[in-house]
């Protein structure tokens, strides 16, 4: 958490996941929707991006509170860059399906070895796992990716309104270890 010379409180917050196409698109509406400006356009085919930014919470706790919305690029990117995106967040909402795939465990085990690497312990960084899709239960979807004691936000598909349920469950995660 940074804190501002205004005295607001900014979180970094990073959108993890195998789905890489379905969470930039979402975030890109979202950004359009709070900014009502238009996103620039999707990089070339091949190319290596993320998105990024703010989302103002308002007042919380009475101060300004804002989160800096990053996405990981999933595809077309090595590790190591998304371990660079990860240096300093304050969350994570990992993007999985109901119904996870080995390339969904792996990718899950990557963003808990990266977080050991940047010196966080995985098991207390606020980690909020949206499923997407149909999903038989939320706990046995959890214990398939190898999240089992993570907070879930089940969702039906990826979207501006979805993704904004997963920023809300990891925002209470968030305040609740913020500092007055």
């Amino acid at each position: 958490m940074w804190i501002r010379d205004d005295g607001a409180r900014l979180f970094k917050v990073v959108v993890y996941g195998a789905l890489d196409a379905p969470v930039r698109g979402a975030l890109r509406a979202m950004a359009e929707t709070i900014s009502g400006m238009p996103f620039a356009a999707p990089p070339p085919s091949g190319a290596i991006t993320h998105d990024s930014f703010e989302a103002s919470l308002g007042m919380v706790k009475g101060r300004q509170t804002e989160l800096i919305l990053t996405t990981a690029p999933a595809e077309n990117a090595p590790p190591a860059v998304r371990l660079l995106i990860l240096k300093q967040c304050d969350g994570v909402i990992f993007v999985a399906p109901g119904n996870p795939t080995d390339a969904d465990r792996a990718r899950y085990a990557e963003l808990n070895s990266h977080l050991q690497s940047l010196g966080y312990v995985p098991t207390e960084t606020p980690v909020v796992v949206q499923l997407e899709g149909w999903c038989e239960s939320v706990s046995k979807a959890l214990e398939a990716l190898g999240a089992t004691g993570r907070t879930a936000a089940e969702v039906d598909t990826i979207g501006k309104k979805k993704l904004l349920d997963g920023l809300k469950a990891l925002s209470k995660l968030l305040l609740e270890k913020a500092p007055p």
